[in-house]
């Protein structure tokens, strides 16, 4: 159906069209979404240039989200799943700063050309200087040696999935950083950011990034199966017998064995990559390792934040019975009865935070996250948990930590004062909302709970 209105798309100046981008880019709403930012300006810039036919899934996913020049839009819908988001977040832009702008730009569904649409009986929006849209990162490409069999070259590329990830993430905040100095240059800073994140950086601006991986065994036929029991740390393709899976009956069915950890949940590498751009932004760098590859000496020697499901590892992490609040999980064989514990509270208070599921579907609709900065192994160093109910929410807490939204709001509700300023406690733990699509997609983050606290030596 053809749109009807004062003003067309066609009929706006490109000044029009770039002031109005600028606006939203700039806006309250688009702070804690980065990655969004950078999609929303690779389709703009695009689009005034006169070069919209470039603009496809393909471009979008290679160009701005560092996926690898043979990305298949049929198995990764990483494209379609952010465009989701982009939509959710113009919308709220619109219902709320925006809603006096004169101009609209949507992204209408199944398409990725921006739209632009003057609103009916309002005035175009006064002109913003123009700045320059940062160029998006170059398409990550990758070489690997020739694996043998099809076991090594499926599990292969669960591994390259995880690093393209993780370097898309460095390349983004690479641009991330350019925009961001752009802002500061017109009156904007990360004072919040710095404020929080600099005591976590070593002296040479390092920081470690550590996740957990899912242990399986895998058999020739690319069959997965869980472990059973206690095993020991094992490296990938080690031979394994039947007995060591969860059900050894099925397992002598599936063929040989191998054991397999080259697995690590999808919530958990957004994070990593959120967490690497704003490390980057700031001029830090940033390691991350897998938790079973961790070593004393690293975590003697550094603050780590440390990112984990607790629904998944809440067996493995570390939980000291003097923390204010704790994970816990109701009896029983059902799923996603896990919940976070405030363990001061009264017996008969709303005081535990579990998921929330859509009473249809059953599908996840809330999910919530602790995040816990506690001692290190060593005097000085600290530990930064961030773990979701399930990976969304430890998604999400990485998306709260690192927006400055979200560290605002943090501030302003546990922050002490010191020689009359709010700073950031040094030992604290919080509860963050999380709302997430189609059950794992993460929308918003919010602060719902968070207690100050002193641990005990």
């Amino acid at each position: 159906m053809e749109r009807i209105g004062p003003e067309t798309g066609a009929s706006l100046s490109v000044e029009d069209k770039h002031s109005q981008a600028l606006r939203v880019l700039r806006s309250e709403t688009f702070s804690n979404a980065p990655a969004l930012k950078c999609f929303l300006q690779f389709i703009v810039s695009l689009t005034e240039e006169g070069r919209s036919d470039e603009i496809s899934e393909y471009a979008i996913a290679t160009q701005v989200f560092g996926r690898p020049t043979k990305f298949d839009p049929a198995s990764d819908t990483i494209v379609r799943t952010q465009a989701y988001r982009l939509r959710l977040k113009l919308k709220e832009y619109y219902e709320r700063e925006g809603k006096d702008d004169g101009l609209l730009i949507e992204v209408p569904k199944g398409h990725y050309v921006p739209l632009f649409q003057s609103r009916p009986g309002s005035r175009l929006c006064e002109p913003v200087a123009k700045v320059d849209v940062p160029p998006q990162p170059e398409p990550v490409s990758t070489t690997g040696a020739a694996l043998r069999g099809r076991l090594r070259t499926r599990v292969a590329g669960m591994v390259l999935i995880a690093l393209l990830m993780f370097a898309g993430g460095a390349l983004i905040g690479g641009r991330w950083l350019e925009q961001r100095q752009s802002a500061s240059a017109a009156g904007k800073d990360q004072a919040i950011e710095n404020q929080f994140w600099s005591g976590f950086f070593d002296s040479h601006r390092n920081i470690i990034v550590s996740f957990w991986d899912f242990d399986y065994l895998v058999s020739e036929g690319n069959v997965l199966l869980p472990l059973g029991g206690q095993h020991p740390m094992m490296e990938r393709f080690v031979p394994a017998e039947p007995n060591a899976a969860n059900n050894p009956k099925l397992a002598a069915m599936a063929g040989r064995l191998y054991y397999e950890n080259g697995f690590a949940p999808l919530g958990d590498m957004l994070a990593v990559q959120r967490l690497s751009m704003l490390f980057t932004s700031l001029g830090a760098n940033t390691t991350a390792i897998r938790a079973h590859q961790l070593t004393l000496e690293e975590l003697k020697g550094n603050d780590v934040v440390f990112l984990g499901s607790f629904e998944d590892r809440g067996n493995l992490l570390w939980q000291p019975e003097h923390w204010p609040w704790r994970f816990a999980r109701r009896s029983g064989t059902r799923p996603w009865t896990s919940y976070f514990l405030d363990t001061a509270a009264p017996a008969d208070a709303s005081s535990h935070f579990g998921l929330e599921l859509d009473p249809g579907s059953h599908v996840i609709r809330t999910d919530h996250a602790l995040i816990s900065v506690v001692p290190g192994v060593n005097p000085g160093r600290r530990v930064i948990t961030l773990g979701g109910l399930t990976t969304s929410g430890t998604q999400g807490a990485a998306e709260f930590l690192t927006s400055e939204t979200g560290l605002r709001d943090l501030l302003a509700a546990i922050g002490t004062r010191e020689n009359g300023h709010l700073v950031f406690p040094r030992f604290f733990q919080c509860v963050v909302r999380v709302e997430v699509a189609h059950g794992l997609d993460v929308i918003s983050t919010k602060y719902v709970a968070g207690t100050v606290f002193q641990p005990k030596q």
